[in-house]
Formats: C-alpha cells, sequence, structure tokens
C-alpha cells in the first residue's frame, strides 16, 4: 500500500484592507501523508500583499504576492527523521466576492 493523504488542508488567514490594497498573514496546516512506517508532514505561514480591481461589483479579481516560511519533516520510524525549514514566494491570481462589507471569499 503506497499510503494517503485525502482529506483537508486548513488554511486560516486574517488581514486589513486600505482601499483597493489588502495584507494579510496566513497559517496553514497540510494533511498529514502516511504510508508504512512513513509520516510526512508540512506547515506553512505566511505574509501577502493583494491588489483587488474594483469591478463596482461584489465580484472582483484580484494580483498578488505571497511571501512565506515552510517547514516540512518526514519520520521514517525508529529513530530516522529528517526536517527542513525553507522560504518561498508566489505569485497570486484570482476572483473574490464579498460576503459583507468587511467579509471577502477567495
Amino acid at each position: 500500500s503506497l499510503g494517503s493523504a485525502k482529506g483537508f488542508s486548513p488554511r486560516i488567514s486574517a488581514g486589513y484592507r486600505i482601499n483597493d490594497l489588502r495584507f494579510a498573514v496566513d497559517y496553514t496546516r497540510y494533511k498529514n501523508y502516511k504510508a508504512p512506517s512513513t509520516d510526512f508532514k508540512l506547515y506553512s505561514i505566511g505574509a501577502s500583499a493583494i491588489y483587488d480591481f474594483d469591478t463596482q461589483s461584489p465580484v472582483k479579481p484580484y494580483l498578488g504576492a505571497r511571501l512565506s516560511l515552510n517547514r516540512a519533516s518526514v519520520d521514517l520510524g525508529g529513530s530516522d527523521s529528517f526536517s527542513q525549514t525553507s522560504t518561498g514566494l508566489g505569485v497570486l491570481a484570482g476572483v473574490s466576492y464579498a460576503v459583507t462589507p468587511n467579509v471577502d471569499l477567495d
């Protein structure tokens, strides 16, 4: 059996909006991958800057960038384990929907 990583990977994010620009911090805990005698875990914290294009409607396209700190660890059973921390830079693009004047779903 190869194992699996099926399931939900939650991300929590909070931020602040200044006109069409949003700043946010987030934490993600990715679903653990488990196989016989192996356990893989990945966590990430990040900061984003996002520009919302004003469409005069609740639906708005956006572009942004995210800087992250990522931690991966592998437990191979017994006393064998490995972990590494690295930084990442990513580009964000998508569409958000304004549920209320202060809450958007991305």
